[in-house]
């Protein structure tokens, strides 16, 4: 299958660049973010044996019975941890046919939390999956922060800065960051439990640009699902062997107006398929830049549509407060009970 988007090496952001391996790669992420908002990211240091682990855990988790699974429930707030069960969730009306387990930085329960966004996990007992089994996930966490904060580095050089420019905007964002495991499901694999939405009504997750910073994401060796909106018709998104996929969030595209936070959605075919996706964010007191409305893409942002249920994704103005505030609400937003 035909890749739409670049592949780009970023193991040299982890030394000093020359001049040469400067402009260069600041060419390649500026023309991605600029023609696309996806590219692919090699380079990125995680070794086999963690992408191993964390897939295995994925597995073992949704291999769980549903009564298991549903022990760690997702609490209401916006503080998205615990598990999402299949139309618990939905960016848009229709059913997304997935179910989800999101959980963030390894919290010490003992500590105070500063914010909302901060906090301990929702794990399963011990009794049901090994105490290797968080381990495993918190490693893979750890691995999502480093190579953010290596893609940010590469942001920054493609945005005219310097490569530091981002390390004070996103201090302690690793704190309020967001890993999810999403399991999705063949559409017709659900007529017993969801009688009520038929195929056309059903989708694995519905059409939408991300809300925050940078979005990294794993998928599935051999089953395709994800897909880009280019020029009005939606394209594949094939897995690549030993890379992750950077999604620009729609706070970039603030940021820079040339900077694209694409459509994106993710439909199923005949096959189950898992995905790993890491919202990085910025400080959770950062301000959301100010829309430029002469550009005409403050309508496009999903940060800036209302996607509670029923209200048809009507557009709302930039809130004012901090970013991590607006970000509770947006996942009160989704959230199907």
């Amino acid at each position: 299958m035909e890749n739409l988007l670049p592949v780009i090496d970023v193991s040299s952001l982890s030394a000093p660049l020359s001049k040469e391996t400067l402009n260069e790669l600041s060419s390649k992420i500026r023309d991605a973010c600029v023609n696309y908002g996806f590219f692919y990211v090699v380079g990125h240091g995680i070794s086999e044996e963690c992408i191993k682990n964390v897939r295995g855990a994925a597995k073992e988790f949704f291999d769980l019975p549903l009564d298991t699974k549903k022990t760690v429930p997702l609490k209401s707030g916006g503080f998205t941890r615990g598990y999402i069960a299949i139309g618990e969730e939905s960016g848009s009306d229709r059913l997304e046919v997935k179910e989800a387990f999101s959980y963030g930085y390894n919290w010490d329960e003992n500590k105070q939390p500063e914010n909302p966004l901060q906090g301990p996990n929702s794990w399963p007992s011990t009794t049901i999956l090994p105490p290797r089994w968080r381990g495993e996930l918190n490693t893979y966490y750890t691995e999502m922060v480093r190579v953010s904060q290596l893609v940010a580095r590469g942001l920054a050089i493609a945005m005219g800065h310097d490569q530091t420019y981002f390390d004070t905007f996103c201090e302690q964002g690793d704190t309020i960051s967001l890993m999810r495991m999403f399991h999705y499901f063949p559409y017709n694999s659900l007529s017993k439990e969801h009688p009520q939405s038929g195929n056309q009504n059903r989708i694995g997750s519905s059409p939408h640009t991300d809300w925050g910073f940078l979005t990294l994401i794993l998928q599935q060796d051999d089953v395709v699902g994800l897909q880009v909106c280019d020029n009005g018709t939606w394209k594949d998104i094939p897995p690549v062997a030993g890379s992750l996929i950077v999604n620009i969030g729609d706070y970039v595209s603030l940021m820079n107006n040339s900077f694209k936070s694409p459509l994106h959605r993710v439909v199923t075919g005949e096959q189950e398929r898992t995905s790993f996706v890491f919202f990085y964010y910025p400080s959770y007191d950062a301000e959301i830049p100010k829309v430029d409305v002469d550009t005409g893409k403050d309508s496009a942002y999903s940060l800036l549509k209302n996607q509670n249920e029923g209200e048809g994704e009507q557009h709302v103005e930039v809130p004012a407060g901090s970013f991590g505030k607006f970000i509770l609400h947006k996942w009160e937003q989704v959230q199907r009970k």
